[in-house]
């Protein structure tokens, strides 16, 4: 069992009641559940496999959840990157990989492939 299986379970019992609220928003069982799938599938695609280290760089957004939740779905080890990017990731040399948002590349992870 994956840590994230718990998820799956909530989302056949109660899929439509909320899982979370976001500004003022409520994201139901079983969307976040087919969220978080969706986006293991494309990290799955770009290449991210079980063992890997991977930075994320989202903020305390639920996109930051889905894709912790995805990462741990796939095996691989997230490391929630803070404002000091370029240190934490000069002191992770087996960081194979940043996750952010689009068009909000952190500076000083210009060597590491970006998600």
């Amino acid at each position: 069992m994956l840590i994230c299986d718990p998820l799956a379970g909530h989302s056949a019992l109660a899929g439509s009641h909320p899982a979370l609220r976001y500004d003022g928003a409520a994201l139901s069982y079983g969307d976040f559940r087919a969220e978080v799938c969706a986006v293991a599938m494309r990290l799955g695609d770009a290449g991210i496999e079980a063992g890997q280290v991977v930075g994320v760089s989202l903020g305390q957004s639920t996109a930051h959840w889905r894709v912790l939740l995805a990462l741990l779905r796939l095996g691989a080890v997230s490391v929630s990157l803070s404002t000091r990017v370029a240190a934490e990731v000069q002191a992770l040399p087996q960081l194979s990989a940043v996750i952010c948002a689009k068009g909000r590349i952190p500076q000083g992870v210009e060597h590491i492939r970006i998600i």
